[in-house]
């Protein structure tokens, strides 16, 4: 890495510590941000809305997860045709790469996750609670008004 420079002369080692310095001080960024968000009052409203939305985002993550699972077993056949036979790689090389497949498929599944369930639930404060059919009906604009 220092055998290479880059912007008018700068080490590719120097350039990379750079950019971590740059992760660390978005790392901070986003603490704070994340401090003052979960410190936020809320309007009881508004806590109501935002847990119908955590449970329904969380539905929608868990079905995802799932599909993903589906599809990363195609993958995995495609990767074991590809690499073991057409290819011939020897078979611990094969499972690395399945494992390494898993790993990039797992860490954007838990970004998602991670990200869902921060943004849902740290302003609010909120606690998890179910979705009824009653917490459904009750939020809907349209609902019809009994006599």
């Amino acid at each position: 890495m220092k055998s290479v420079t880059f912007l008018n002369g700068t080490s590719g080692s120097a350039l990379l510590e750079i950019g971590l310095v740059f992760c660390a001080l978005g790392g901070l960024f986003g603490l704070i941000i994340y401090m003052q968000l979960k410190n936020a009052p809320v309007h009881r409203s508004m806590r109501e809305i935002s847990e119908l939305i955590y449970e329904t985002c969380k539905t929608y993550l868990v079905t995802q997860g799932k599909f993903i699972l589906i599809l990363e077993a195609f993958i995995a056949v495609v990767i074991v045709l590809y690499f073991g036979l057409l290819e011939h790689l020897a078979t611990n090389r094969v499972i690395i790469i399945l494992l390494f497949s898993l790993v990039g498929i797992a860490g954007s599944y838990g970004v998602a996750w991670f990200r869902h369930s921060r943004q849902i639930l740290s302003p609010t404060r909120a606690r998890r609670l179910p979705v009824s059919a009653a917490n459904l009906i009750r939020f809907m604009p349209f609902r019809s008004k009994r006599a």
